[in-house]
């Protein structure tokens, strides 16, 4: 199996004969074709690494901790004074912006957070996938646990799960 995908993976350029036209086309299909392959298998590798979330999610993640630092809201303070010594514990110099600061204490948290969501999520939908009990059932039979479970399936294996 690993011989086949590496087969697949190298350059295919066979020997041309003299004088025969076209030779720098092949190549940069050739080139082209290797470029994309890669480009996709690295898009699913990163894609499978990081489900069930997405990359939508460390987004928003960052973007509710810097409007929670930056807006400094009253209704939040709890929130926000538990927050800022993480700041602290990265040792940001002195004269550091308070943008640049509030930006890199939201990145560090929106990592976090993303990666204990996506270990919670996959803990959980691991957990809800050992239910075997709708197999049992007959097929007209649907009961409230049934249901449930699929509906709780559902909402933690995202908008477009890749199972």
């Amino acid at each position: 199996m690993a011989e086949a995908r590496s087969a697949v993976a190298e350059l295919r350029i066979h020997d041309l004969e003299e004088g025969k036209a076209g030779v720098w086309g092949d190549i940069v299909r050739e080139w082209r074709k290797a470029v994309v392959r890669h480009y996709f298998r690295t898009r699913n590798t990163i894609r499978n690494g990081l489900w069930p979330t997405s990359l939508w999610n460390l987004g928003a993640a960052v973007i509710i901790f810097y409007c929670l630092l930056f807006g400094d809201f009253d209704i939040m303070k709890p929130v926000t004074k538990g927050l800022w010594p993480i700041g602290e514990a990265m040792r940001l110099p002195n004269g550091t912006p308070r943008w640049l600061r509030v930006l890199l204490i939201s990145c560090v948290l929106g990592f976090i957070f993303f990666f204990l969501l996506m270990q919670v999520r996959r803990q959980v939908l691991t957990v809800l996938l050992h239910y075997r009990g709708w197999m049992y059932m007959t097929p007209k039979q649907m009961t409230w646990s049934v249901l449930l479970w699929g509906f709780v399936t559902k909402l933690f294996s995202g908008y477009s799960p890749s199972l």
